[in-house]
Parts: C-alpha cells; structure tokens; sequence
C-alpha cells in the first residue's frame, strides 16, 4: 500500500505504518518463535512483501536441519505468523517475481555456528547438515490465494556450471542474493 514498511529485527519482524514518514508508527513486532513453532528464531535474513497481504521472512533457526520461511499477515491486526514452511537450511535472501507467482529464497548454506565437514557429514555447530555445501535456490509457489497451499521446491547449485564462470572458488559457490 506504499504506507507500511516492514524490516527484519534480528529474531524479529517489524511492521510500521509510514502514513507520515517524520513519525513512523510502530504496528508491531512480530516474533515467530513465540507464535507456537517449535524452533527458536536465530536470524532473520531476509523479509519480501506480496502485494500487502503478506511478508514472506527467511529465517535461520537454531538446532534445526531445516530452516524457515515465516508468512505474516501484514492485514491482520495486529500483524501475525498464519504460516510456517520448512525450506532448506541455510537462507540468506528472498525476492517475490513480478507476476507474485513464485519467492526465490538464496540457500547460501553458510555453516551456522561451526566449521563443517561435508565428507562426512559432520556437525555445523550442534547440527548436522545434508545440504550440499555450494548452496541451492529454493522456489515457493505462492500461486494459490490461501497460503497452506504454498509448496516449495529446492533446486541445488550446479557447481559444472560454475567452473566456467570464472569464480575465485567455483566449487563453493553459496548464493547470498537473488531477484527476480
């Protein structure tokens, strides 16, 4: 609607109304982890909004193998989580295609909280991660009206691509942004 901004806040999700953009107004901050998930909030990377319906926010969570995309209610009142969805562990940024069809999340799999060992699969930090380590793009297909009906599909970085592509190291390729 032009009016409302909304911002990632470390574990949270601010919402402000920017009706007068000299004084800001507050409408909330939402907070997943307190919202009935099971997993605690690490870091919220990244935040998109759907044609002021929804935010769509990316988020790390701690000792989980599979991270998530939190969908707020920008409409209810106050703003609310209606949805979770388990993408793929790793999230660093989201972007919406101009026809609202499809999110793009970049799937950087940077290790969170510990050095990997991706032969053996050994613990990042307190988990044990099955992601390849050159990251993905996971695609939400937010076609559908109603949320609960968003699936997401996970597609990993092809690193015989990247050989050619003149990279320092194409073997580790990591997305860290992407737009659509």
């Amino acid at each position: 609607d032009e009016m409302t901004m909304v911002a990632t806040q470390g574990a949270s999700i601010g919402v402000w109304d920017m009706t007068n953009p000299d004084a800001p107004v507050s409408k909330n901050f939402v907070t997943p982890s307190n919202t009935g998930t099971s997993a605690e909030s690490k870091n919220i990377t990244s935040v998109a909004v759907i044609s002021n319906r929804y935010a769509l926010a990316t988020a790390q969570v701690v000792d989980t193998t599979n991270d998530r995309l939190w969908v707020i209610d920008l409409q209810a009142s106050p703003p609310a989580v209606v949805r979770e969805i388990l993408i793929t562990d790793g999230p660093d940024s989201i972007a919406v295609s101009p026809n609202k069809q499809r999110a793009v999340i970049a799937v950087e799999n940077e290790c969170e909280g510990g050095t990997p060992n991706w032969a053996n699969s050994a613990p990042c930090g307190n988990v044990t991660s099955t992601v390849a380590p050159t990251g993905s793009v996971d695609i939400v297909d937010i076609s559908a009206t109603n949320p609960s009906s968003w699936t997401v599909t996970n597609i990993p970085v092809d690193t015989t691509m990247a050989q050619g592509a003149n990279l320092v190291d194409p073997t580790d390729v990591q997305p860290e942004f992407v737009d659509v």
